[in-house]
């Protein structure tokens, strides 16, 4: 569907009136099929992981899982975050929860109306945690409030999780500061100049709430990321490389 937009073939009058289980496989749907370096490269340059003890580590494999069921804790039976990213290096394995938003809001709450749901998704993905397992957690929303108010609200939220280890650990991002990361990027591949053409395509402005951004930098042990300009060079794969251009 991803080319279809860019090509404006979709008959919808426009893209943000999808469903976001459709923009979820639509965007992240392709990086199945990229080798593991480049989507590892990929996750950088789009702002979707901060740096970490593998950024500069070469994968030797990935899988991308959507809206996988994990086991809930506490009062929750059940747990669905959209996407899985498992990435192994060898013998060490980096899981990565992703929550994504595009016009819907939190899916649980709890009595003082605060959201839970990122929280429930870092416990249950904390459960099945191994040795040698690295866990991080991206928040993806149309908008810097809803990002600021997960933060701040699974922050303080009375499901019980070391918030310490979560901190760090956790991103929270916008759409517009994802297309506006890619825009920035040197030389792109044909997924990264096809989803800026889709976002631009579903209004996705660029962003300039930096004060509210900033503002969660208040909240110890959370800093906001924003990638470099230039990222290590990683080949492409044979699927994506013939879509490479140099900006």
């Amino acid at each position: 569907m991803l080319f279809a937009v860019t090509n404006k073939k979709i008959r919808t009058s426009e893209p943000s009136r999808f469903y976001e289980d459709e923009i979820t496989a639509t965007v992240f749907g392709p990086l199945a099929f990229m080798s593991s370096p480049e989507m590892w490269s990929v996750l950088h340059q789009a702002g979707l992981l901060k740096p970490n003890s593998f950024s500069d580590k070469t994968p030797t494999r990935h899988e991308i899982k959507f809206w996988p069921n994990l086991r809930g804790q506490q009062d929750r039976k059940r747990v669905q975050p959209d996407l899985l990213i498992e990435v192994s290096f060898g013998s060490k394995l980096v899981r990565i929860i992703v929550e994504i938003k595009w016009k819907s809001a939190s899916s649980s709450t709890d009595d003082l109306s605060r959201d839970v749901q990122l929280a429930h998704q870092w416990v249950a993905a904390k459960s099945i945690q191994i040795a040698d397992e690295e866990l991080f957690q991206t928040y993806l929303t149309r908008s810097p409030t809803v990002c600021k108010k997960g933060l701040v609200d699974t922050n303080n939220c009375d499901v019980r999780f070391d918030r310490g280890e979560w901190l760090p650990r956790f991103n929270a991002i916008t759409w517009s500061d994802l297309c506006q990361n890619l825009q920035r990027v040197r030389t792109s591949n044909l997924w990264m100049d096809s989803i800026v053409t889709f976002l631009i395509s579903a209004n996705v402005v660029p962003f300039r709430g930096f004060r509210v951004a900033r503002s969660m930098n208040s909240v110890k042990g959370y800093e906001m990321y924003r990638p470099p300009l230039l990222w290590p060079t990683i080949p492409y794969c044979a699927a994506f490389k013939f879509g490479t251009t140099g900006r």
